[in-house]
């Protein structure tokens, strides 16, 4: 249904993408893994098709079946740092099943890693998973997210530069209650703008800051949003994959298989007392991304619980705001995996800016060298830095 609104991909509209295109525009330092879901009714069901420059064809690696991974991520316990970090522990189940197999076809000169993950694998922090050595493959590896490795051949695959004019636009601090009792949704991802906008101006770059009531739908509309290299969005994102009868926050989130993944602006919990049609409602979703946004941004970054998460569609890959802000023009796009901390992901934003404005860097340089730091120097766990996501 996504590609009625936007047409299909390139790939799509030739018939596909074959390993010997991808092969012949990587680079010596470079491998191509697609990890694929095929229905295989609790067998092993999970593969990976690894590709570096050289090879005539994959190599495939049986990963998993459905069952082990569901096992491995089903843990029912209500304390969300203990549960990640249970996954990521030094020489767990998850290297076994999500990376060892990858790890011993992969010649030492690699050292960037092209990944598209389907199924469970999607919610995975690949940069975070430990080995028995307590090595985590993203110090051995830089990790590109992508969805889908076809995606090197058909050239799509925007090249790192440095963000020269440094104008940014930053939403967030968001008033979600109707004006009659204004108020914050409580838990996490309730994360500011206000300390990313003071960034910005000490890099001498232009800003613009929508927070409180004014982070509204119309207030992104009546803005040429392709004037800006930067878009930070600090509120409150999720995903839904619910009933009409469960739905609690409006009515339009229904259109596509009652799934979407969104964002929530100002006066979104009202939306359940005043739902018009064509009518602003404070829930920006992926389908109104794609369908209305015309952006140029080098980056997004969704600075909001469960960002990178949406509905899985076999072997195209994940549909949900990263995919939905790709089609809408923008290069890059920083999300994240599961609930963030707010203090964790602030002080991350505090030192990937920093690292952002320094001269000669680019997003995956600062993002890698912020994540480096606060992992090694600041001994983060991977609950507090492995959330956080590049996705190219």
């Amino acid at each position: 249904m996504e590609r009625e609104g936007i047409g299909l991909t390139p790939a799509l509209k030739k018939g596909g993408v074959y390993a010997s295109e991808v092969v012949k525009l990587l680079k010596p330092h470079e491998a191509a893994v697609e990890i694929l879901h095929v229905n295989g009714g609790g067998h092993k069901d999970y593969y990976a098709l690894v590709i570096i420059q050289g090879w005539k064809s994959p190599k495939v690696i049986v990963m998993g079946n459905s069952t082990e991974m569901t096992e491995l991520l089903s843990d029912e316990s209500t304390d969300l740092p203990a549960k990640i970090n249970k996954v990521y522990a030094i020489d767990s189940r998850t290297y076994q099943l999500c990376w060892e197999g990858v790890q011993k076809v992969l010649p030492p000169t690699v050292k960037t890693v092209y990944l598209s993950a389907a199924g469970v694998y999607e919610g995975l922090s690949f940069a975070a998973i430990s080995g028995a050595a307590g090595k985590r493959v993203g110090d051995t590896y830089q990790i590109r997210y992508v969805v889908s490795t076809s995606e090197i051949a058909e050239k799509t695959l925007m090249p790192s530069k440095t963000i020269t004019s440094r104008s940014a636009l930053l939403l967030g601090n968001v008033l979600y209650s109707c004006p009659e009792s204004p108020g914050q949704l409580p838990g996490r991802c309730r994360l500011t703008g206000p300390h990313v906008d003071s960034l910005i101006k000490k890099a001498k770059a232009k800003s613009t800051l929508l927070h409180q009531s004014a982070a509204t739908e119309n207030s992104l509309a009546g803005l040429d949003l392709r004037s800006y290299d930067i878009i930070h969005f600090a509120t409150h994102g999720d995903f839904t994959n619910r009933t009409p009868d469960d739905l609690k926050f409006s009515r339009r989130l229904t259109i596509y298989q009652n799934s979407e993944a969104f964002l929530r602006l100002a006066a979104s919990d009202c939306a359940k007392k005043v739902i018009k049609e064509k009518s602003e409602d404070g829930i920006l979703t992926a389908t109104e991304i794609t369908s209305y946004m015309d952006l140029n941004a080098e980056l997004v970054v969704l600075s909001a619980c469960n960002s990178a998460i949406g509905t899985s569609q076999g072997s195209e890959g994940m549909f949900g705001l990263f995919r939905a802000f790709k089609s809408a023009g923008v290069k890059k796009v920083i999300a994240t995996l599961w609930e963030v901390d707010d203090k964790r992901t602030a002080e991350f934003m505090k030192y990937f800016y920093t690292n952002l404005f320094k001269p000669s860097a680019t997003v995956e340089s600062a993002f890698e060298t912020t994540q480096l730091f606060v992992r090694k120097s600041l001994g983060w766990t991977p609950y507090e830095y492995g959330g956080l996501v590049l996705l190219n």
